[in-house]
Formats: C-alpha cells, sequence, structure tokens
C-alpha cells in the first residue's frame, strides 16, 4: 500500500498556516491507500494539493 513522505509547504503564507495546512493534508492521507504504478511496479509520484484558507473574525 502507498503512503505520504516528503510533505512540504510550496508557497509559505507564514509558520502557523503552513503548520495547518500540513497537519490538514496528512490528515487526509492518514489510510494506507494504492499505489500508482507503471509497467505493474509501484512508482513515486510527486503531487500537489491545494489548500485555502477562510478566516472569519
Amino acid at each position: 500500500m502507498g503512503k505520504l513522505q516528503n510533505s512540504k509547504v510550496a508557497k509559505s503564507l507564514g509558520k502557523d498556516f503552513d503548520n495547518e495546512a500540513l497537519k490538514a493534508v496528512r490528515r487526509g492521507f492518514e489510510l494506507p491507500f494504492k499505489p500508482a504504478k507503471q509497467n505493474g511496479k509501484p512508482v513515486k509520484v510527486k503531487y500537489e494539493i491545494p489548500v485555502r484558507f477562510k478566516l472569519h473574525g
């Protein structure tokens, strides 16, 4: 099964926002998932996940 590795922030909005975005993404990948395959073998894939913040106040 696949797992999330080496997550990082591409464009920083500040330390607190970055930490919350990483926590949200990691929480979404807590369960193992079916990995990408090429020629029948699992391969690593780089993927960007956009995260939007909506502030109330």
